[in-house]
């Protein structure tokens, strides 16, 4: 890993040849203790800065108000689910709660700090969520999220021992007209 100075200097390389911004994403990247500095130090060469998270350390108010004072542009969270018992499943038990928690502590301190950062979620859609997808958009509305956008599960391969643990995700032919129905009412939600 990096250590700060040498993320400071790749920084400046990628400012220096006109980089417009820059993702943070990980693993977790609030785990690494000095990623706030790092937003700050992005922002300050005029880059835009975007990070991905899980939710669950940005959950704690104190750590969402330093994420929000730090000058991000716009912090994305996975949320795959309209359900606790989905999202938990694909992300871990009590991850649900977290996420939500975070994206409230995140909007609510948005409007107190008179931030501009933006809040987006970003769903995979596999075969546990196709029938909560148009219930995710609505809930995540309700919030105060900026944009949501859906990717479709992709087996990339990192499932090497025996059998393939990616079969579960993917959407069984039954449930393809109920995705295609789902996408129908979403590029409606879109359109109003």
């Amino acid at each position: 890993e990096l250590s700060t100075d040498e993320m400071y200097r790749l920084i400046d390389d990628f400012a220096a040849i006109g980089t417009a911004g820059i993702g943070f994403t990980g693993g977790e990247p609030i785990l690494r203790p000095d990623m706030l500095d790092i937003v700050r130090y992005t922002k300050k060469t005029g880059m835009v800065t975007h990070m991905s998270s899980n939710g669950r350390i940005i959950a704690s108010k104190e750590i969402a108000r330093k994420v929000v004072e730090s000058g991000l542009d716009a912090i994305g969270f996975s949320v795959d689910g309209a359900l606790p018992k989905t999202h938990d499943t694909i992300r871990g038990k009590g991850s649900y709660e977290k996420v939500l928690q975070a994206i409230d502590n995140i909007v609510s301190l948005r409007k107190e700090l008179k931030s501009k950062i933006k809040v987006v979620v970003v769903c995979v859609v596999s075969n546990y969520n196709v029938d909560q997808l148009v219930d995710l958009v609505t809930i995540l509305k309700q919030k105060g999220v900026d944009h949501v956008s859906f990717m479709p599960f992709h087996d990339i391969g990192l499932f090497s021992s025996g059998k393939e643990n990616s079969e579960e995700f993917k959407i069984e032919e039954e449930k393809i007209n109920r995705l295609n129905q789902a996408v129908d009412q979403l590029i409606n939600i879109r359109k109003k």
